[in-house]
């Protein structure tokens, strides 16, 4: 660091101790207050979240056990319910949004996700048990219960609904491996073009995934060769239908065709409102 840098410092520093450090005491009085009603955030990448037909957070909690139930700001609510936890840390938190259109988001980066394969490890079953658990506790309790996971840089992605206490569909795949895949392909999933493993077991969706991403990538060749540029055979193969592998998009799009997309909530005109923070205990986190 240079003198010049060094006395700069000093200088401004003596000037907010002469003043009474008036800009510190400025920016805390017009900080907006942790519960204080916000417009909402948007969120989706890097994290998991259920939705949930209903109109009260707090009955939500109390369906889960959560404690430390908090009032929170959206933007308070999801800086520290997606902020990635150190390690094993003893407990995580949750953020329960406010109502959207009749919806409820628990949104945190430490829930568990669905793993069915028979070669997981005891720690990957014990996630799944978890998984299965505040599944099935929010399914008795609420008409519509969705999940949905996204985490580009791991691969994953995860869905999964039940209505009226009847699980319809789970799905989660991560790096290169269908982690899960229950129930037959919803009819959200078939308009938005995606692969069709509907009912095939854990290995047989793994295979049809794994062929048709082989096709794709010889398509690819193909186009390539015929002296297409990068744009246009990336262009072509959009047209031809949705990549095989799923991905963080693909996530979003059912999230919007099953309830809301939580990506674009920002562009919408809803009125500042505030939720929940709360506490999820090590037996229910991933």
């Amino acid at each position: 660091m240079t003198t010049e840098r060094i006395g700069a410092q000093l200088r401004a520093l003596l000037l907010a101790c002469v003043l009474g450090c008036p800009i510190t005491a400025a920016a805390q009085a017009d900080a907006p207050s942790a519960d204080a009603p916000d417009r909402p955030q948007a969120f989706g990448p890097r994290t998991s979240w259920f939705t949930v037909r209903g109109r009260d957070p707090a009955t939500v909690a109390r369906a889960l056990g959560l404690s430390g139930l908090t009032p929170a700001s959206w933007a308070s609510g999801l800086a520290a319910a997606t902020a990635r936890p150190g390690p094993a840390p003893a407990e995580a938190t949750v953020f329960l949004s406010p109502p959207v259109d009749g919806w409820i988001f628990v949104v945190s980066s430490s829930l568990p996700y669905p793993d069915h394969r028979p070669a997981r490890s005891d720690a990957e079953a014990e996630i799944d048990r978890r998984f299965d658990h505040v599944f099935t506790a929010l399914a008795v309790r609420f008409p519509d219960v969705q999940f949905f996971g996204s985490y580009r840089v791991v691969g994953f992605s995860a869905w999964a609904r039940a209505r009226g206490a009847r699980i319809e569909r789970i799905f989660a795949y991560a790096g290169g491996e269908v982690l899960a895949n229950v129930g037959e392909q919803t009819g959200e999933e078939r308009a938005l073009r995606f692969p069709d493993i509907g009912g095939m077991t854990i290995e047989a969706a793994r295979e049809a995934l794994n062929t048709r991403l082989a096709q794709r990538e010889r398509r690819e060749e193909q186009l390539l060769a015929d002296g297409l540029d990068r744009a246009a055979v990336e262009q072509a193969l959009r047209d031809e239908g949705r990549a095989p592998i799923p991905g963080e998009d693909d996530t979003l799009a059912l999230a919007g065709a099953w309830s809301i997309n939580p990506a674009t909530l920002e562009a919408r005109d809803l009125a500042p409102a505030s939720g929940y923070t709360a506490l999820l205990p090590p037996d229910l986190r991933q």
